[in-house]
């Protein structure tokens, strides 16, 4: 099981976003996230179209390590975004196949109240509506069920991804 999940920022100062999963959940890394650590590597403002190829070829890079863990993976970005930004920007769109993620995808919507940019997040908050309205078609499309966050308490946030976790594991248990 691989569950997929759009990226949370639990509040404006959380630099820890997956301290949420229960034990025995991976977090998988996120590919454009780890690209702009990577010194040399394309600039998403400078080559998008390039930063998408490369992050596509890491997220696929991951998913393939993260099929060899044990149990869950959370993403915080996968091949997906970086096939619709290749699509949304007019280029040639790889047929990658099936991809194997879970097919529900906990999907957080842009949220004024907590957005901040930051030296890896350096777009604005009308860049992140237009990527979630973008991604909020590219998910379904290719046969994913998003799943809202709500724009809740941290807390209650973090509740509810453990319950949706918790429903997952118990769903994949014989009976």
């Amino acid at each position: 099981l691989l569950a997929l999940m759009g990226y949370v920022r639990l509040s404006p100062s959380d630099p820890v976003r997956w301290h949420v999963l229960p034990k025995g959940v991976e977090e998988g890394p996120g590919a454009g996230y780890a690209l702009r650590r990577i010194a040399g590597g394309p600039d998403p403002l400078a080559d998008p179209a390039d930063f998408a190829r490369a992050c596509l070829s890491l997220a696929l890079g991951d998913l393939r390590e993260a099929a060899r863990q044990a149990g869950p993976v959370f993403f915080d970005r996968s091949a997906i975004d970086a096939l619709a930004n290749l699509d949304w920007m007019g280029c040639a769109v790889p047929d990658v196949g099936p991809l194997g993620y879970h097919q529900t995808v906990l999907f957080a919507p842009p949220w004024a109240e907590i957005f901040a940019t930051d030296a890896e997040r350096r777009h604005g908050f009308e860049a992140a509506v237009a990527e979630h309205d973008m991604l909020s078609k590219a998910y379904p499309a290719r046969g994913y069920n998003l799943v809202p966050l709500p724009k809740d308490p941290v807390a209650d946030r973090v509740n509810f991804v453990r319950d949706h976790v918790a429903g997952l594991a118990a769903a994949r248990q014989p009976s």
